[in-house]
């Protein structure tokens, strides 16, 4: 069984703390995720931190990040994975302000294919948002943290009443708790692509009842007039994803794959399948 030498804290989240390491006796560089003593009392901690590790290490695909090895270091579970010399989208948005349209294409083809291999596996990411993509000096994108991903079910849909994930880039469904499927993952990437181009968020808010009810009931800031360099091909499979109503929303990865690979090749997207266009908002509550 390999051992491990910690050099150094990469960063921390909400469900666990990651280092680089070293693996022995390979000598090979990896990166170690630990679920913090803090978090074990919790007793959905540990099985959400197994599930994740189950899960990515029967995923295998060039846009995902691979596990290699799972154990419990001092008392504490660990997994170990490929260390990327990458930064996420977060830090690259913080770095530059906002990411010229050519890299974000490439970034958003990239997360769409690596959403499309999760779908088809019958798996829905659920938390797609800046700090889980990274991007290394190739422009090669990796999605990572998979610790709430859930498995459809044979009607593809997804049962939870919890709120799970990170506001800013909750699908509506999720925020009201309702059954989801891979939409969801849809309506969270155009999010964060949003993002990308425009350097703001789509949905804006001091707290996540600010942020509901903005997704809710409120309309995203005009991509176009954000970013004005933004081709309006590219505009209309974004918002094609950020439907707010899930029968104006892309059915499927494959079909904004489909409308993406229109417009890089100069081409019109066609939008969803039996478009008619979106329904007006609901009046948002006093």
């Amino acid at each position: 069984m390999p051992s491990y030498t910690l050099i150094g804290k990469i960063g921390e989240g909400g469900m666990g703390v990651v280092y680089r390491a070293l693996q022995l006796p390979l000598e090979r560089p990896v990166a170690v995720k630990f679920l913090p003593a803090s978090l074990m009392a919790r007793p959905e901690a540990l099985p959400r931190f197994m599930r994740e590790v189950q899960i990515c290490t029967r995923l295998s695909h060039p846009n995902i990040i691979k596990i290699l090895d799972c154990g419990e270091m001092n008392g504490q579970p660990f997994y170990a994975m490929e260390l990327l010399e990458a930064q996420t989208i977060r830090q690259l948005l913080k770095e530059r302000g906002r990411i010229p349209v050519a890299q974000a294409v490439e970034i958003f083809h990239q997360v769409l294919e690596a959403l499309e291999y999760c779908h088809r596996e019958g798996l829905i990411h659920r938390d797609i948002k800046p700090h889980n993509i990274m991007v290394d000096g190739h422009n090669h994108a990796t999605l990572m943290d998979f610790g709430l991903v859930k498995i459809l079910d044979a009607s593809g849909l997804t049962h939870s009443r919890q709120i799970l994930g990170s506001p800013h880039y909750m699908s509506p469904e999720m925020l009201r708790g309702e059954t989801v499927g891979s939409q969801a993952d849809l309506f969270s990437l155009g999010t964060v692509v949003f993002e990308m181009l425009c350097g703001q968020k789509a949905f804006p808010g001091k707290n996540i009842r600010d942020i509901g009810r903005s997704i809710l009931y409120g309309e995203p800031p005009g991509l176009s007039s954000l970013a004005p360099d933004c081709p309006p091909g590219l505009v209309k499979v974004i918002e094609g994803c950020m439907k707010r109503a899930l029968e104006h929303r892309y059915q499927t990865t494959g079909e904004v794959l489909r409308d993406l690979n229109r417009f890089e090749a100069g081409g019109a997207p066609r939008g969803r399948t039996g478009e008619t266009g979106d329904r007006p908002a609901p009046e948002s509550p006093r």
